[in-house]
């Protein structure tokens, strides 16, 4: 039996600075739009949206719906907390 190298694989090396940092960033982000509260809201409503679209066949102006949401925020002003959007508007 002949052994075949494998290639060594990609690390992620984080330190508590580099993850306290981030955690920081992102509670000031959001505080700018509306609070954390806001921001896991707007996770929630693109997480229903998502499980809504795809539980079925989407067509193809649901599925560029969801890519949209994938790149883009929900709001034009880029707050969670504006986002007024419902499932209904992507049927």
């Amino acid at each position: 039996m002949q052994v075949v190298p494998t290639p060594e694989r990609p690390r992620l090396e984080l330190s508590g600075e580099k993850l306290r940092v981030a955690l920081e960033t992102l509670i000031a982000r959001a505080e700018e739009h509306g609070g954390i509260e806001a921001w896991v809201a707007a996770l929630q409503l693109k997480s229903a949206m998502f499980r809504d679209v795809l539980a079925g066949e989407p067509s193809l102006a649901q599925f560029r719906m969801l890519c949209a949401h994938s790149i883009l925020n929900c709001a034009s002003d880029g707050s969670p907390a504006s986002t007024s959007r419902n499932i209904a508007d992507f049927s």
